[in-house]
């Protein structure tokens, strides 16, 4: 009884980590890694999904605005047998379109005001953080094991 009340909840089953790389280029429009699922009993894991996040913040003290941004959302629609006590490894890869403001576009193509957008930016204190975000759903419970991991788009 009580090890359908663990398994119902999600203690002690599927465990998610990620592994990606260290910076991607803001250009190529794609972030790749790897999802590592981990076990203590045979799992069946039903779907996966894969988002990444935009984080906007701009502002200071009270006049702090923060905005969130869905560059990726995907699902993974394939079932996993995940044995207990062994890595089980996932390459995956999504493909994002990047969200460009106005004022970004300025900044890239003209030289003269570049500087002075970066400056209002710097002064406004605007700035964006990217996060991966991965979550699987296992047949037989009822919350899902979730990870999230910060990136840098360069």
């Amino acid at each position: 009884m009580l090890g359908k009340v663990k398994k119902w909840f999600g203690i002690e089953g599927l465990k998610i980590a990620v592994r990606t790389e260290d910076h991607y280029d803001r250009s190529e429009g794609t972030v790749h890694g790897m999802i590592v699922l981990k076990a203590k009993n045979d799992e069946e894991v039903e779907h996966i999904r894969i988002k990444l996040i935009e984080k906007y913040t701009r502002g200071r003290g009270k006049n702090k605005l923060i905005d969130e941004y869905i560059m990726a959302d995907e699902t993974f629609y394939q079932s996993y047998q995940v044995e207990g006590e062994v890595d089980f490894e996932i390459p995956f890869e999504l493909t994002y379109q990047e969200m460009i403001s106005q004022m970004d576009e300025i900044q890239r193509k003209n030289f003269v005001l570049g500087g002075i957008i970066s400056a209002a930016k710097f002064l406004k204190k605007a700035k964006s953080t990217y996060r991966v975000e991965i979550e699987a759903k296992v047949k037989g419970t009822k919350f899902s094991p979730f990870v999230s991991q910060e990136i840098v788009l360069r």
